[in-house]
This record gives C-alpha cells, structure tokens and sequence, in this order.
C-alpha cells in the first residue's frame, strides 16, 4: 500500500469512528461495507461489498471539507440499505439514478443533520418538502420528469446529492444474480442489516419504506433510560483496542504524511473505558411466551446496547432458552450475530417454568473458564416459576412486561425491570 493508499484507509477509518461515536446504531451497518482505495474509479463507487474510492480525489475533497467522507460513508450506506445498488435495471437512465441520490441524501439529512449543510439550502428544503414522503423510487423517478421545479434544478439537484459514482452497480447486479444461486446474497444482507436497525422497508419493492426507515432510526435512538441504567451496573473498566477520535487531530497526520513521508502523531490505539464484557440473557420458553414479545425485548436489549455503546469490541454473550431445562444455549461475539439471532429467533420449550437450570449451566460455564468477568444477567419472564433458593454471586434483573407478570414469588435478590408493553387484548393478564 502506497502512502496515497494509506492516508485514504486512515481518513475513511477516522470518519467511520466519529460517525458511530455519535451514532452507535450504525455501527454494525457501517462494519458490513469495507474500504479500499482504488485509482480505477474516479471517484467513489459502492458495489454492496466495498467502497472504492480513487485516493487522490478522497484527499482533495477532505482538504475542501474535512467531514466530506462522513457525509459520503452515510451516503453509500444509505444506498445498500434502501436497496438501490440491486433494484435499478441495466436499462435505467440517469433520472433513476438521481431518484437514488436524492432518497440516500433524504436519508442521511435526516440521519446526520449535523453533516449536512444542505439542508439550509432553499433548493433542498424546497425538494424535502415536495419529494422527501415519497417512498416507491418509481414514483420519485417519475415526479423529478414531470415536475417543473425539478425540471429546472436538475444541475443543482445533481449537486447537491452526488456524492458518489454508479458505475459499479451494474457490475455488482450481474454477481449478485450468480451470487443468489448457491444462497444468500449480499442483496439480503442487507436486508437483514436494515431489519437490525429496524429501520428496513417492506422489502416488496425498489426503495419502498423509506419514510418509516427514517421514522424508525430516530425512534431506536431513544433508550429506555431505567433499562440502561441496570445494564450499565454490568460494566466493567478495561483497556478497549480502539482509536480515541477525541485526542487525534486529522490536520496534522495528514500534514506530517504530505510534508515528511510519515505522520507527526499517531491516534491512540486503546483507551480506558466502561463497558460490558460478559451478559446472560435467559428467556423463559414455558407455555405462556410468544416468539413476537420475545423477539422485541431482544430488539429492545440490542438498541440499548448499541445506542449507549455497552459493549466492548470483544464480548461474551450468551443466550439461554429455558422452561424446565436449557433448551438452547448459544454463545454470541458480535453484534452482527446478535442481529441475526433476532431475526432467524426460534423458540424451543412450551412445558413449565423452573428459573434453577439456567443458573446451574451458567456456574457450569464459569467452572469451565467461561464468562469471565460476569456481573449480572437478565431473565425475560411472567415471573412465574421455581426460583433457587440462594442468590448467585452476580446481579440478577428480572425484566418483565407491564400488565404481563407476576412478582408475588420472586425472591428480595431479584431486581425488577418494568418494560412499558400494551394491554392484552380480551383481559388475559399472562397472554406473552
């Protein structure tokens, strides 16, 4: 790797850093399309897998506007989420791929409002207003040929919106259709990747559910604050192998590598942080639980988690399935796993409730050298079942679903954790 190459790696990695510190949610979406410096493409273009980018034109823009790459990282992710690389056919002409810029930049306004300096703009604001709730491509494709205020801004629609090229999506539709035939593709991943966010459209048409996208993303970033607050109390303080975006200084790495041949400062490859290193999640599979309630406590978890940035990079999660014994358990490491066990949940159990096994196979783990550094676990329950007579030496909250539970039986060692849920309908009180 030339030195034009690396300085492009580092300046799209600080940029991917300082987007997830503000916006922990995008974090794994971000994770799931790589980087690559590469003098073919004149610009940048994502081909579903990879960004490339021509790393004398990325060091030009960042020297106009240093959070340009932020801005163009958001603006290609938003193109994988919303489908748009896999939708367009190869006969789609240029209105069709303004109608997918224009939506990515909707998107990303909405997402990172402080970036995006268009959304002063009179024109922007204009097209917002007209074209931002629509969200069939086809029918925004057709509006910007048949609206006379686009019509008449098509050169500054363009620049406003173009943040990247196009020319690899042809390419990465034709792998895509080989790709599809011996499994998933990466078309459905990111599917899955937007289901994660639960930001994802109804996935029945090109660019559909692109308002609710937005609606949803601001939704998941408002944390229940009672449930991070007990999720914190598992925190440990540990080394964490990461760049410290807040003490590196762009400028001057990139001054030191154009003046010097090497960097003056180097960014910090670890802080000090408090995070979680080790969590169980135990879920009671007994006869009174529901995949849909199961699986939106799991989603709730995992906003929390990403949204207050819990984790550490390396982590041990479990999760255990029980009803009078462990039905499933099953060792989490990333928060992309996590994601798809949500998605692909499968309940097993349906007998009685007894709480013991689950604590019985977790001091089975820790004799074995597992879960170090534990501190507490989370139960989903009613509440109802046999509980161990002695607590364990870590915290454990039971988190229960309003008007869903019962706590006349639950020993003074439990916390309790209330989750606002609705009212069963037709007055069952233990219906989950």
């Amino acid at each position: 790797m030339d030195r034009q190459e690396e300085l492009a790696a580092e300046l799209c990695s600080i940029a991917r850093d300082r987007i997830c510190r503000k916006h922990p949610y995008l974090a794994t979406a971000l994770e799931r399309l790589k980087i690559c410096a590469d003098d073919g493409v004149e610009t940048a273009a994502a081909d579903g897998e990879r960004l490339h980018c021509n790393p004398q034109w990325l060091r030009a823009r960042f020297l106009e506007d240093e959070h340009f790459i932020d801005c163009l990282l958001f603006h290609s992710l938003a193109h994988c989420l919303l489908g748009h690389i896999f939708a367009l056919g190869d006969g789609d002409g240029a209105l069709a791929h303004l109608a997918c810029d224009l939506q990515a930049t909707f998107l990303a306004a909405d997402c990172l409002p402080e970036l995006y300096a268009c959304r002063t703009d009179g024109c922007f604001q204009e097209l917002h207003r007209r074209f931002g709730w629509m969200e069939d491509l086809r029918a925004l494709e057709q509006a910007l040929s048949t609206d006379g205020f686009a019509q008449t801004h098509l050169d500054r629609i363009r620049a406003l919106t173009a943040l990247d090229g196009h020319e690899l999506w042809r390419q990465a539709r034709q792998e895509e259709r080989a790709r599809c035939s011996g499994g998933e593709g990466v078309a459905e991943g990111w599917r899955r990747a937007a289901r994660g966010l639960r930001m994802g459209s109804s996935g029945t048409g090109m660019g559909s559910g692109t308002a609710s996208l937005r609606q949803k993303v601001a939704l998941g970033a408002a944390a229940k604050a009672e449930f991070a607050a007990d999720l914190r109390r598992y925190a440990t303080v540990r080394e964490n192998a990461r760049d410290d975006p807040d003490s590196f200084q762009t400028s001057w790495y990139l001054y030191g590598l154009e003046v010097c041949g090497a960097p003056l400062i180097e960014p910090l490859e670890y802080r000090e942080e408090r995070r979680i290193e080790t969590l169980v999640i135990a879920i009671d599979t007994s006869g009174s639980c529901a995949r849909g309630l199961t699986q939106r406590f799991l989603e709730l978890t995992r906003d929390i988690l990403l949204e207050e940035g819990l984790f550490f990079r390396r982590f041990e999660l479990r999760i255990m399935q029980c009803d009078v014994k462990v039905q499933r358990d099953d060792r989490i490491t990333s928060m992309r796993e996590f994601e798809r066990y949500i998605d692909d949940l499968t309940i097993l159990g349906g007998g009685g409730t007894d709480f013991r096994p689950v604590f019985r196979r977790i001091d089975e783990h820790i004799a074995a050298g597992g879960l170090r550094g534990l501190k507490g676990m989370l139960y989903f329950s009613d509440g109802r079942g046999i509980f161990p007579s002695e607590p364990p030496g870590y915290e454990v909250t039971f988190a229960f679903l309003k008007h869903r539970f019962d706590d006349i039986d639950v020993p003074a060692w439990v916390r309790r954790l209330v989750i606002d849920a609705p009212v069963p309908k037709g007055g069952e009180h233990y219906e989950y």
